[in-house]
């Protein structure tokens, strides 16, 4: 259900180091999209890998097939020559030792066609599926940005009124009243005083 630009964006690979080890990591908003995530890529990498071998292994045991084909063309044509002529014919002679290095060469080819056809093309395995590994969980920007900032919205209203009994400062003549206990006689409205005062 991904494209290729989001698998590549959410996969990274880390080899390790002299070895023929690599760790797949998928990150996804969801742990069960990550795990398939992981699954997923190593198991398509391990599948791209196996084609390429067969791929590669085909096209050598296809050209060894045709080498051998054509020697075996060549067998017929020299078996016909040994059977069409005395025994004691240079044309038999020749024939039959063009033959021993035919059957020499078809010997070491079969061999060897042999030898890739058994050759084992998996891309390798997986050595711990991704749900056997730890997964390694970070928050959502957004969603800790906003956390954050109604958690200090709400430390601080608490704070305030927490402090506000031991504030001495007064700010309105209603707590002027309340703290003295006496009626407020004058109101300076200037911060600088005048001569004469008004």
């Amino acid at each position: 259900g991904k494209t290729p630009t989001e698998i590549r964006r959410g996969a990274s690979v880390q080899l390790t180091a002299e070895t023929t080890i690599a760790r797949v990591s998928f990150t996804a908003n969801d742990p069960d999209e990550a795990v398939e995530g992981a699954q997923a890529v190593s198991a398509a990498y391990l599948q791209f890998r196996s084609q390429q071998a067969q791929e590669r292994i085909g096209v050598t045991v296809a050209n060894l097939t045709g080498r051998v084909d054509t020697l075996n063309e060549r067998l017929s044509e020299v078996n016909g020559v040994i059977a069409g002529n005395p025994d004691d014919s240079a044309a038999t002679t020749q024939a039959t030792t063009e033959r021993q290095q035919i059957l020499i060469e078809l010997e070491d080819l079969v061999s060897d066609r042999n030898a890739l056809q058994s050759v084992d093309t998996t891309g390798g395995a997986i050595l711990t599926a991704a749900e056997e590994n730890d997964l390694e969980t970070a928050p959502n920007e957004l969603l800790t940005v906003a956390t954050g900032a109604a958690l200090g919205l709400v430390l601080g209203i608490i704070l305030a009124f927490l402090i506000n009994p031991f504030v001495t400062r007064l700010r309105n003549r209603k707590e002027i009243i309340r703290a003295t206990g006496k009626p407020i006689l004058a109101r300076l409205r200037s911060a600088s005083p005048t001569i004469p005062a008004s």
